[in-house]
């Protein structure tokens, strides 16, 4: 395999070695294993745009980590969860039409979409709102989910407002009004 080496001024073999190094992501210090392809003519480290993309998925992935975010693995195993495409998933969060695909590449999300792709962990979230838009959606997209999340589950989580609110909030000891799983 070769590459160009901007030290030698031409295309040249190169090898790929692993190298530590840290990195400062939106002031915060991420440790990563990365790939860089090296010349084997002058050992200068030479670009190839297929390491980088990956090393640049490593080291933001390393941040999600530290910040506790959902890591571009984690979302790509959601979606695929609903068999549901990028865009599909972005649709149905009310994203962006490449948002999901940004993350699953790397990018970092705010912590308002990461709360909302954990939220569609549960089935019962997922479903609830695949309900509400599901008119809007391809019926191909519309079948992988209904493929993937079975007809008993589809009969539980049937739409019913008085249910669904009591699956939500409860009174707590004091009488006022409070989130289920958040005492």
């Amino acid at each position: 395999m070769k590459l160009y080496c901007e030290k030698c001024g031409r295309v040249e073999e190169y090898q790929v070695k692993a190298i530590n190094q840290t990195f400062d992501v939106r002031g915060i210090q991420v440790d990563a294993s990365i790939n860089v392809s090296v010349c084997n003519v002058c050992g200068s480290e030479v670009f190839n745009r297929e390491l980088e993309i990956q090393n640049d998925i490593l080291v933001f992935d390393g941040y999600k980590e530290k910040k506790g975010l959902l890591t571009s693995k984690q979302i790509k195993y959601l979606r695929e969860m609903y068999g549901l495409s990028q865009s599909a998933f972005a649709r149905l969060l009310g994203f962006g039409e490449k948002t999901i695909t940004r993350y699953e590449n790397g990018s970092i999300q705010d912590d308002a979409h990461d709360n909302i792709l954990r939220l569609m962990f549960s089935e019962e979230n997922f479903f609830l709102l695949w309900r509400r838009i599901r008119k809007d959606m391809s019926d191909s997209d519309n079948k992988r989910v209904e493929a993937k999340i079975s007809k008993e589950e589809q009969t539980t989580f049937e739409y019913n407002p008085k249910i669904t609110t009591s699956l939500l909030f409860e009174m707590d000891s004091k009488g006022g009004l409070a989130v289920n799983g958040c005492n």
